[in-house]
């Protein structure tokens, strides 16, 4: 039974994961005294089950190394850039999800500009104030993709955070973000 068990989980773990991801000669199962799975480590990532009083899966955390790997570029530049009002401004964002890879979740795109916060709403194409999630979706690896040209912003600072939250809810939860800063200086 419980080879049988392993070999579901196994196959179910590598419908969510990329295979390559996986050494199967790195896993190891625990268990509790019922036969229930507690514990899988799979390379290095750990995953941690939780049972109800009735023996109902509860809950499945994932512990891991491999954070994801957010980067967003004006220009193609990661450091401060210097523009004119006229100039058109780039933004590029590339995502690496390490162990969340396959995990729904809030993408936040806020433009932070003197006392204010704008965030863009991928599907009205625009920017709103208040607090808006950009997309909620599955993160897979994305190599850079062109999110944003941008024109005639007034001069001053910006600057311009992408960042993933892995509480799919549509708010930012403090401790579950991830995210990255690219900065913005416009003159005349």
């Amino acid at each position: 039974m419980r080879n049988f068990l392993n070999l579901i989980f196994s196959v179910s773990f590598l419908s969510v994961f990329v295979v390559s991801d996986i050494n199967a000669n790195t896993m190891q199962h625990n268990y509790e005294g019922k036969g229930k799975i507690v514990q899988a480590m799979y390379g290095d990532k750990k995953m941690t089950y939780r049972y109800d009083g009735s023996g109902n899966l509860l809950l499945i955390t994932r512990d891991s190394m491999q954070q994801p790997a957010l980067d967003i570029t004006a220009n193609n530049s990661s450091d401060p850039i210097t523009v004119t009002y006229n100039d058109t401004i780039t933004l590029l964002l590339s995502l690496a999800p390490g162990a969340f890879y396959g995990e729904f979740v809030d993408w936040w795109l806020v433009a932070k500009y003197r006392n204010s916060k704008l965030y863009y709403n991928v599907e009205k194409d625009s920017w709103i104030t208040g607090e808006t999630v950009a997309f909620q979706g599955m993160m897979l690896n994305n190599a850079p993709f062109n999110l944003l040209k941008i024109t005639g912003l007034p001069p001053g600072r910006y600057n311009f955070d992408f960042s993933i939250d892995t509480n799919m809810n549509g708010k930012m939860d403090e401790g579950r973000i991830y995210s990255d800063t690219v900065v913005v200086n416009i003159t005349e």
